[in-house]
């Protein structure tokens, strides 16, 4: 996958760039714009001196001022190199954190690592749950109480770890599918109202 920038300029009234991606020149050449692309160039067809862009532009730049992402939600992370950058901090974070090492037998910490380079839903719901540091730290200190919920096949929160195992004071798993798993298990995600004593799972920890 490759990034194009196309950049309009009108005198010194206003400055527009246009950046997207493409699999190939070709595709660029002869899908994305009208006119042909050469050296970096775009010849124009006569058409009364407009030219189209595919409607799928990932962003757009106004003046060197203000930024426009198409479908922000689900582009801002690919179109920033976010995904790379939350990749090496969850990396960092199976290297070095020592609850990590107190709480995950080094197999599973080792499927981890492999499943967070390409899985930025993973490793941002790790790099999350560890950045909540008193939260993180009294879960990894009462971690022991997961066997509650393993031992309970009818509670609701077992579905979601049902593939850890806890033994010796430590999770792990034995296949890097059920990595989801592993990170639910430290998630802290089961929480039970004060007043009303209702149980749930916090969706945002999930």
């Amino acid at each position: 996958m490759h990034n194009y920038l196309v950049e309009i300029k009108k005198d010194s009234v206003i400055n527009l760039k246009f950046i997207g991606s493409f699999v190939n020149a070709f595709q660029l050449e002869k899908k994305m714009l009208i006119g042909n692309f050469t050296d970096s160039k775009i010849k124009l067809r006569e058409r009364n001196n407009l030219f189209g862009l595919n409607k799928k532009i990932d962003l757009m730049i106004v003046n060197d001022e203000k930024i426009l992402i198409n479908q922000a939600e689900s582009k801002f992370d690919s179109i920033f190199g976010m995904n790379q950058k939350f990749a090496e901090q969850a990396t960092e974070i199976l290297n070095t954190d020592a609850n990590i090492k107190t709480i995950f037998e080094q197999a599973s910490i080792d499927f981890l690592k492999t499943k967070v380079v390409n899985g930025k839903r993973l490793a941002t719901r790790l790099i999350k749950i560890v950045s909540d540091t008193n939260r993180y730290t009294e879960t990894v200190k009462h971690i022991d109480k997961i066997q509650t919920i393993k031992n309970d096949p009818n509670h609701k929160f077992y579905k979601e770890i049902e593939d850890v195992t806890f033994s010796n004071g430590k999770l792990s798993i034995t296949d890097e599918k059920n990595c989801v798993q592993l990170i639910n298990a430290i998630s802290d995600a089961f929480v039970k109202a004060y007043i009303s004593e209702i149980e749930t799972v916090e969706e945002g920890r999930m």
